[in-house]
């Protein structure tokens, strides 16, 4: 179940069928392939999720299980939905908070707020945002921010959820005994692609080591 805010602005869950029938397919309509672009980014996120569960010895990012509590009447892959999408979208929820704050503009009580990530691929927009929904479909809904915010919110449950059942058809995540698995492959095959290293851009003179340095830079004489 999705979490949305009630009117006092507490986190609540809400079963998914209580706030809407649309779902993410609605609005990649005619784009199939962006929808499966979507999906496999909610995979990613369900991964790092599972992978950063714990705390070993060894160092973050090494988990490959995750146990769930199943309270009654809730299903197995709702509730690992709920895990993935509360922790995923912690810090967007935080900033989401602060924009009463933020819309006041002084620079000394923005001090301190916390920023969404300079890397728009992090950002829980590259799952799902409000740029997704058509002007058109607010408009005629007559929509207001707040609930807006909880369509996109529902609409990226909705692609963890997808995410979940495409990994679990694949055999890529396993239930046994109240807890998730991931197979050791599927999880070395996303902790290679998250560390894959960059090739640094080629630096200047004097940032080159000194056996990678041919010559002296040129000098202006005075």
């Amino acid at each position: 179940m999705p979490i949305v805010r009630d009117e006092r602005g507490h986190s609540v869950y809400v079963s998914a069928n209580e706030l809407q029938t649309m779902r993410p397919e609605f609005f990649f309509a005619g784009n199939d392939a962006e929808y499966v672009k979507r999906v496999e980014e909610a995979r990613r996120r369900v991964l790092n999720s599972i992978s950063t569960a714990e705390v070993p010895l060894t160092g973050r990012g090494t988990c490959h299980q995750i146990d769930i509590d199943l309270p009654d009447g809730k299903r197995r892959i709702e509730a690992l939905a709920d895990y993935v999408d509360a922790k995923d979208g912690h810090r967007a929820r935080r900033v989401r908070k602060q924009r009463p704050r933020r819309a006041k503009g002084a620079a000394t009580r923005n001090a301190g707020l916390l920023r969404s990530p300079q890397n728009v691929k992090r950002r829980r927009s590259a799952l799902f945002g409000g740029a997704d929904i058509d002007q058109s479909y607010i408009d005629k809904r007559n929509m207001s921010q707040s609930d807006v915010d909880r369509l996109v919110d529902l609409m990226r449950w909705y692609l963890v959820e997808d995410a979940i059942l495409t990994m679990y058809s694949r055999g890529e995540l396993m239930f046994v005994n109240e807890t998730w698995y991931v197979s050791v492959r599927t999880m070395d095959v996303h902790r290679r692609t998250k560390h894959r290293r960059r090739i640094k851009n080629d630096r200047g003179w004097h940032g080159r080591a000194s056996n990678a340095r041919s010559g002296f830079p040129s000098q202006t004489v005075a």
